[in-house]
This record gives structure tokens, C-alpha cells and sequence, in this order.
């Protein structure tokens, strides 16, 4: 899962990187950077939510708990991510062509 992780934020970091040094972003740019980067960090939520929830039991006791509280954790992590991406983030602006 950590290598998923570092793949995901690795290729976002990399499709933002040339977006933040204009002004703005336009909406398909940041939703495609936005989206890159939330996956990387809905992995890390899954990845240690499944930890901390099979933490301490024998491997017969782990049961589908452990995979909703992933599941759950990748969920958190992805909307938080996309939550504070929109507010650091540069809003869009018109521009004119031509």
C-alpha cells in the first residue's frame, strides 16, 4: 500500500508542479492534480486505519472489520484531502483567448 501511496503522490506532485507557478489553476488542472493527490492520501488513510484496527489481535481474529475500517479510513483521508487542496489552492480565472 506504500508503494501505491508514493506512486500516487509521486505522479501529483509532478502534474502540479508546473500548475503552481501560474496565478491560477483552471478547473480540469486542479481536478486532475486534486484527484492524483487525494488517492495517494486516501492509501496512507486505508494503510493505517487497517494497522490500528488489527493492532494486538492473532490473525484468526482479524475479521471484516478490519477492511470497513480501511475502507473507512481511505474515505476520510481522500475527502479531507480534497477539502484542503480547495481552500489552499488558487481559485480560477477568466481568461481571454486570443
Amino acid at each position: 500500500m506504500w508503494a501505491v501511496a508514493a506512486a500516487a503522490l509521486a505522479i501529483g506532485g509532478a502534474t502540479a508542479r508546473e500548475f503552481l507557478t501560474s496565478d491560477h489553476w483552471n478547473q480540469k488542472e486542479t481536478g486532475i492534480a486534486v484527484s492524483i493527490l487525494a488517492v495517494g492520501y486516501g492509501v496512507i488513510g486505508r494503510a493505517l486505519a487497517t494497522i490500528l484496527s488489527s493492532a494486538g489481535l492473532s490473525p484468526d481474529d482479524v475479521s471484516d472489520a478490519s477492511v470497513g475500517a480501511g475502507l473507512l479510513g481511505f474515505l476520510g483521508f481522500f475527502v479531507a484531502a480534497i477539502l484542503a487542496y480547495i481552500k489552499v489552492l488558487p481559485r480560477g480565472k477568466m481568461e481571454s483567448l486570443g
